[in-house]
């Protein structure tokens, strides 16, 4: 798997070309939600947003539960590592789709905790149980970006709104006050995970926007 590195962005005042298009998530175990952001020559504009499946309902959600508490085959952790990639890149086909524009940049969350690679020890583990369940899937998502050529970008988990209004340019209360606005306009449901969907996104133009 690739291990995105997590770019830390520069302020954006004024964006130039209308043509880039960037994806955000915001992740759960088995699920995520995305939101599209497009930019125009006025700023940031949204698109849309999707609540996508990131595991088939035959496997297990957190293989690494499984395994450690369920005494599931450890094989299985690999089996939704692939089909959590190839279900992350349907998702982001979709979204290109649904939106009918191509997309130029992804971002994904990244945790605080270093995943180990010695699968036996995350097993033993209850505090790398948890955090291995949530890269397993911000690992899915980076690698089917990276392989369709999109940038990557990470960003800490928890932090994204702040980073998001620092690579604008903005003050944080300007970015909730956008994302409440977006919410009005685009209806329910706009919970949580779409405002951070929408800012992980806005990151992400942001960046790809200052290069």
């Amino acid at each position: 798997m690739t291990r995105g590195r997590l770019e830390r962005a520069v302020p954006v005042v004024l964006f130039g070309a209308v043509n880039k298009v960037a994806i955000g998530f915001s992740d759960h175990s088995g699920w995520a939600v995305l939101a599209v952001v497009r930019e125009t020559a006025t700023g940031p504009e949204f698109v849309l947003r999707q609540r996508v499946l990131l595991c088939p309902r035959a496997l297990p959600r957190q293989a690494y539960h499984a395994v450690a508490e369920e005494g599931a085959p450890e094989p299985i952790i690999a089996e939704v590592e692939a089909v959590s990639r190839t279900m992350a890149g349907a998702a982001l086909e979709l979204a290109a789709k649904s939106a009918g524009m191509a997309l130029s940049v992804v971002a994904v969350a990244m945790g605080r905790t270093a995943i180990p690679a010695d699968r036996q020890r995350i097993l033993k583990t209850h505090t790398l149980l948890h955090a291995a369940e949530g890269e397993l899937y911000r690992e899915a998502l980076s690698d089917a970006g990276a392989s369709t050529g999109l940038r990557v970008v990470r960003f800490l988990n928890k932090e994204v709104r702040s980073e998001a209004a620092a690579a604008l340019g903005w003050q944080l209360e300007q970015l909730e006050a956008y994302l409440m606005t977006v919410g009005k306009s685009v209806g329910a449901p706009w919970t949580k995970d779409e405002k951070d969907a929408t800012a992980a996104a806005m990151l992400a133009l942001a960046i790809e926007s200052s290069q």
